[in-house]
């Protein structure tokens, strides 16, 4: 489970399975579109995808869903092959995108952003802790960027 997935509600699936074998029989090359009202408390942003494995597989293999307005959204995904699949959604509150809309939001207002710089950058460092390599590199450089209050008045 991600960080942040306990505040989240997913409803109103479609399409909806009304038994307990939850595997949905498609046909190869055609798209199965995957629909569901997912939100949150207060106002974060969301981020979801869509989860499916055919029947007798180890892996899941993930895609991006697409918000389409309100609460609802929207994945597809078109099976290779023959066989019985399952799907499942996943939803998160996405925190680097619920900063960054704070973050825009701030300067549309014309009001300095002072705490959302320093939070992007705290954020920033602990990214390069885990990261290695030309990743670390990166996410200290932008870190410093975010922490350089001055370079931003």
């Amino acid at each position: 489970m991600k960080p942040n997935q306990s505040r989240i509600i997913i409803e109103n699936v479609a399409p909806h399975l009304h038994d307990e074998d939850l595997y949905v029989k498609l046909t190869v090359g055609e798209p199965l579109e995957v629909e569901a009202d997912i939100l949150t408390d207060g106002h974060d942003t969301l981020n979801a995808h869509l989860k499916v494995k055919k029947k007798g597989a180890r892996n899941w293999q993930e895609f991006p869903m697409q918000h389409l307005g309100e609460d609802r959204w929207k994945s597809c995904f078109v099976p290779e092959s023959e066989g019985f699949y399952s799907f499942c959604i996943e939803g998160w509150v996405d925190g680097p995108l619920t900063w960054l809309h704070g973050t825009r939001r701030k300067l549309d207002d014309g009001q300095h952003p002072t705490s959302e710089l320093l939070e992007g950058a705290a954020y920033l460092e602990e990214v390069a802790k885990a990261a290695k390599g030309a990743a670390k590199k990166k996410a200290q450089k932008w870190a410093a960027v975010l922490a350089n209050l001055d370079a931003f008045d």
